[in-house]
Formats: structure tokens, sequence, C-alpha cells
């Protein structure tokens, strides 16, 4: 008896909290708050004449700011993968 009232008021508090956390996105919205990751611009080309010039997938996420798994999806080169056979397989 005593459980089923903690699960009671415990879910009371999460549905509370919800509502007071979706009030508070609403309102930031509302006042041109923007919420998330902030935007990255990248020059794609530049990236490739990096690769070109022999520059490592490495090196350039580093020099850029981003990702090496974002410069390897504007090279176009997956993630090479082994599966359990052995033989090499690209990953997206």
């Amino acid at each position: 008896m005593i459980f089923v009232v903690l699960g009671a008021v415990s879910e009371l508090e999460k549905n509370l909290i919800k509502e007071r956390v979706h009030m508070g996105l609403n309102r930031a919205r509302k006042q041109g708050k923007r919420l998330g990751r902030p935007t990255v611009i990248v020059d794609r080309e530049k990236i490739r004449q990096c690769a070109a010039a022999g520059q490592s997938i490495k090196s350039i996420a580093k020099q850029h700011g981003i990702a090496r798994a974002t410069v390897r999806d504007i090279l176009g080169r997956g993630r090479v993968a082994k599966n359990p056979t052995g033989n090499a397989t690209a990953s997206h």
C-alpha cells in the first residue's frame, strides 16, 4: 500500500517536472533563442583540396574543427570495418 502511494507521488512529480521543462523550452523559443547544437559551416571544397594534397583525415578534421566522421562523409569514404569473416567492408 505504501509503495503504491509513493509510486503515485513519484509519477506526479515526474509529470510536473516534464511540464515545467516544456514550458521553459516554449518560452525560450518564443524569445527567439536557438536551442540545440550550434551549426558549423564547413567549406567542403577546401576539405577535398586538403585531402587531395595528401593531408590525413585526422589533420583535416583538427584544422577545421570538425569530427573525423564528417571529413569521411565529405570525402565519400565510409569507415572501414571488418566483418566476422575478416573481410573489410565500408560501414555507413
